[in-house]
């Protein structure tokens, strides 16, 4: 259940557990040999920049080709194997490892068994998971086999952060952001009739988590009441923070042999169109979550 906004001082509430992007962009990536060699003080280093930052990048110097390298990594993070949401159960968009390849190719005689999967066009501002409790897909992480020729940023939002601000200037606003129906995603894979209503933001017992999401896939229920004033209010204050690209936004672009592991249920992401060498599309793999990066690597 979602908790309630608390003050220390004034109506500046108390979150637990929010990531900062400040260091982004000032700090390289873990680089290491490869995946397999990872140390346990590498493995330190990953858990507490995802714990701070929202996210960590590493990256492998060699033998990144296969889903067995995204397997070990999150193998030596403790994140555990891969979840499978049910709506995928039998998709031909998830591996037999349970993790789903992301490129203009990887569909079968070019179809396309999830439309976000196979297409240079943008992925919008989302969260992974959706169609699940909020804060079940806890960790996303995504690695780079091949690049594109342009674009494809991959950008994060950190929507935690930003409604961390919303709450200390507009309380009423960010209490509208916790009721229980406000988002309704809904499933965008062919042959597939679900859809989920939840809060965006909930505060649990190991602090703020969210399903903030702004795609083609995503509604919002706004009642004509003062409380639907009060969430349009605080949409558009993080939609605010998410256009004007502020200390609440970061975007890089993944390289091959790049991981990025993620907290998806504190941060939201999407990524840029691009436009592929022909013959060498741009390629990534994607696996969820339930766990988070343990320091010092699987116990």
């Amino acid at each position: 259940m979602n908790g309630e906004l608390t003050a220390t001082s004034g109506s500046r509430p108390v979150l637990k557990n929010v990531p900062s992007f400040s260091e982004l962009g000032t700090t390289p990536p873990v680089s290491v040999s490869s995946f397999e060699l990872l140390t346990s003080a590498q493995c330190e280093e990953i858990a507490s920049r995802y714990h701070r930052s929202g996210l960590a990048i590493v990256q492998a110097a060699a033998g990144v080709s296969s889903e067995k390298s995204l397997l070990v990594l999150a193998g030596k993070l403790g994140l555990g194997d891969p979840f499978v949401p049910p709506v995928y159960a039998g998709s031909a968009s998830i591996g037999q490892v349970g993790l789903s390849r992301m490129s203009v190719s990887a569909g079968p005689g070019g179809e396309s068994p999830h439309p976000s999967f196979q297409t240079t066009n943008k992925q919008d501002t989302h969260t992974d998971g959706t169609l699940q409790r909020i804060g079940e897909v806890k960790t996303s992480a995504l690695l780079c086999l091949g690049a594109a020729a342009s674009g494809g940023e991959t950008f994060f939002f950190n929507s935690a952060g930003a409604y961390a601000k919303l709450a200390g200037e507009d309380p009423a606003a960010a209490r509208a952001l916790l009721m229980p129906d406000v988002l309704v995603r809904s499933a965008n894979m062919p042959g597939i009739d679900a859809s989920v209503s939840g809060p965006a933001f909930s505060i649990l017992d190991e602090g703020l988590v969210t399903r903030f999401s702004l795609s083609s896939t995503d509604t919002w229920h706004v009642s004509d009441d003062a409380t639907g004033t009060d969430l349009l209010r605080g949409i558009r204050f993080l939609l605010d923070l998410r256009l004007q690209e502020s200390e609440c936004y970061w975007e890089t672009v993944l390289e091959p042999g790049q991981a990025v592991i993620f907290a998806n249920d504190r941060i939201s992401h999407g990524r840029k169109s691009y436009e592929n060498t022909p013959g060498s599309p741009r390629e990534i793999l994607r696996g969820l979550f339930t766990k988070r990066p343990e320091p010092g690597g699987a116990r």
